[in-house]
């Protein structure tokens, strides 16, 4: 993900050659996990589209999780400056404790899991789900993915996106101030 390392894309980084030869299998492969196939499923076909057992490549995913270096000082420069922040992510309701864990909530307005929407990225109704709990309208707001098809969902729902390869990468227009709404950070129930 944006805001930590997607160890899939840590994986990917130290293999360039496979990226490079089988950029559209990794793509539908990619496409394929946020849909939610198996783990073992997934592990089968890259190890296929890699050439590599799939035990191996598990093992070598073991690292994850770090956040991404400086991000989330960068979130909270945005909420200072009365940004509203969003995590919007293919994961399962297990991150909500994942941001809770990090003592992260504060810095989000919400926090929107497909598991619970009903409906992955890049389809476009989960961007527009977002935006309707935070009470925006898309020129109002600015999507950032480390996935470039997700970029292309919100494209669709008529968001600005940017794919985020580094946070020196980000455009300056996100230091313009937007106003939050009064009260807390607000994220979704629990379901």
């Amino acid at each position: 993900g944006v805001l930590t390392t997607d160890r899939y894309f840590v994986w990917l980084q130290r293999h360039p050659q496979i990226h490079e030869r089988h950029a559209r299998a990794i793509e539908h492969l990619s496409q394929d996990q946020d849909l939610g196939i198996s783990d073992a499923e997934f592990f089968d076909r890259l190890g296929k589209i890699a050439g590599e057992e799939p035990d191996a490549i598990r093992n070598e995913f073991r690292i994850h999780g770090l956040e991404h270096e400086g991000l989330v000082d960068y979130i909270r420069h945005l909420r200072r400056r009365h940004f509203q922040t969003a995590i919007l992510s293919n994961a399962d309701v297990g991150l909500y404790d994942e941001v809770k864990k990090h003592n992260l909530t504060h810095l989000f307005n919400l926090i929107l899991c497909s598991e619970e929407a009903g409906v992955t990225k890049p389809d476009p109704r989960i961007f527009q789900m977002a935006l309707d709990r935070l009470g925006l309208q898309p020129h109002e707001a600015f999507f950032v993915d480390d996935r470039a098809y997700h970029c292309r969902g919100a494209y669709a729902a008529g968001l600005p996106a940017i794919s985020y390869t580094c946070l020196a990468h980000l455009p300056p227009a996100l230091l313009r101030p937007a106003p939050a709404p009064p009260g807390p950070p607000r994220s979704c129930p629990r379901p």
